[in-house]
């Protein structure tokens, strides 16, 4: 279980995971969820489970920041978040994504980032 806040327009692209289902919750804010070809918005409360093999993304879509709760099972996952993630404490400058990292890592931990027709996940 893994406790993410982000700031807005903030989120993973669309991408798959090979060896794990991935569950959010969210716990405060407004968050855009892409599953397959469609997408929709989640607030508070919401809970969302995405089946390993689908492509998926999500986004913060509010003017604050967001926080949702991720599940990855099996475990395992959580991995590339420690080693993805980078700390945030209130009132700090949120980091740039490092992409490259995240291209690096994701093979390691079974996730390929994909594509989407445009307009679905703009």
């Amino acid at each position: 279980l893994v406790e993410v806040d982000f700031g807005p327009g903030a989120g993973p692209p669309p991408h798959v995971h090979a060896n794990e289902h991935e569950s959010i919750y969210v716990v405060d804010g407004t968050v855009d969820i892409l599953d397959g070809e469609r997408s929709f918005t989640t607030g508070t409360g919401s809970f969302i489970f995405m089946p390993k093999g689908s492509h998926h993304a999500f986004r913060n879509t509010g003017t604050g920041m967001a926080k949702v709760l991720l599940l990855f099972t099996p475990a395992g996952f959580e991995g590339y978040m420690t080693e993805f993630g980078q700390p945030y404490t209130e009132g700090s400058s949120v980091p740039p994504t490092d992409e490259e990292l995240a291209l690096r890592l994701a093979p390691k931990y079974g996730m390929s980032f994909v594509d989407v027709p445009p307009g679905v996940w703009d």
